[in-house]
């Protein structure tokens, strides 16, 4: 019987979508979470690895330190200075919060979650999570540069100060660092893919099969491991669930044809195929952007095929692949 769950994947991905749909619809279980990697008990930071750790630089609007021998986060959370599960110090003697990764338990269920190459890679050139060096940055510019993401307060990188971006990228905590973003999204892949011999229980499904119909994905997750679904079922629109503000789709610009080009020949598709991802078109024969066609410009997703399942995994052992309904990449 599965009384935990944790939900996994890269930065822009769809994680806080789905924990949020796990908290209104999952009944009996507690639904576990490293949101910005500040003091919780889980099974590892999300967006890394199975018992992975990750740390927040203590932030006066986030977590309030207030003289005592506590910090206190704005949700009401009390974590003393001194419990090294979850306060640490850097070389400059500030203090950062960070997740306690605890052994995965039999009753565990992990679920992945994995989100079409494209309009991924357009999500983190837009908002760049702690990659400081990144923000605004043309798209490029992006898809040439180095992916290196740092600690750092909540927001940091997003700063419009160049100088507060800096000291940051000075302080050198880095968290990633990877020749390029294709590199990082071929290396998370294979990551993630271990986690079905790491862990009793685990999960893949597609960002997009779960934008379409979340009452189908999550029945499936159900009914396959065993778990209770609220009914009627509670969809969710807030911005990485966070309730108060709405989430509204982005309309991304078009694309260069040398950049779709570039993306093409960049992505590694060996690695896509796990996530349910490959290239619609024999880009390999495409000899300069000009050839591109140009409807494929006025929707770039046109240049992939996706073929949605939710793989579900027990032991190691493949346990169903459910097929959701048909679903659009979007």
């Amino acid at each position: 019987m599965i009384e935990t769950v944790q939900v996994f994947g890269a930065r822009a991905s769809g994680t806080n979508y789905f924990h949020d749909l796990a908290v209104r619809n999952l009944l009996d279980v507690d639904v576990t979470t490293t949101h910005l990697g500040e003091g919780y008990d889980n099974y590892g930071w999300k967006h890394g690895a199975i018992g992975g750790e990750v740390g927040v630089y203590v932030d006066e609007a986030q977590i309030v330190t207030d003289g005592t021998d506590y910090l206190r986060r704005e949700d009401g959370r009390r974590i003393r200075r001194d419990d090294p599960r979850y306060v640490g110090v850097d070389r400059d003697g500030d203090p950062y919060i960070k997740n306690n990764a605890t052994p995965v338990d039999d009753d565990a269920l992990l679920v992945v979650l994995y989100r079409n190459p494209i309009r991924w890679l357009q999500s983190l050139q837009r908002q760049p999570h702690h990659a400081h060096e990144l923000y605004g940055v043309s798209f490029a510019d992006f898809l040439t540069r180095r992916w290196r993401t740092y600690m750092s307060a909540p927001g940091a990188e997003f700063s419009p100060d160049a100088a507060v971006r800096q000291h940051w990228v000075q302080k050198g905590a880095v968290i990633e660092d990877e020749p390029s973003i294709f590199a990082h999204r071929a290396h998370s892949i294979a990551r993630f893919e271990k986690f079905r011999d790491q862990a009793p229980n685990v999960a893949y499904m597609n960002y997009e099969a779960l934008r379409r119909d979340p009452s189908a994905c999550l029945g499936a997750l159900a009914t396959h491991f065993g778990m209770a679904l609220k009914t009627p079922f509670e969809n969710t629109n807030s911005y990485k669930g966070h309730g108060s503000k709405p989430f509204i789709e982005t309309n991304y610009a078009p694309i260069a044809k040398a950049d779709l080009l570039r993306i093409l020949h960049a992505v590694d598709w060996s690695a896509e195929a796990a996530a349910n991802y490959s290239p619609a078109i024999d880009y390999a024969h495409i000899a300069k952007p000009e050839d591109i066609p140009d409807a494929q410009i006025d929707n770039p997703l046109q240049v992939l095929n996706f073929n949605p399942v939710i793989w579900c995994y027990r032991d190691g052992v493949l346990l169903a692949a459910e097929r959701p309904n048909e679903t659009a990449l979007t």
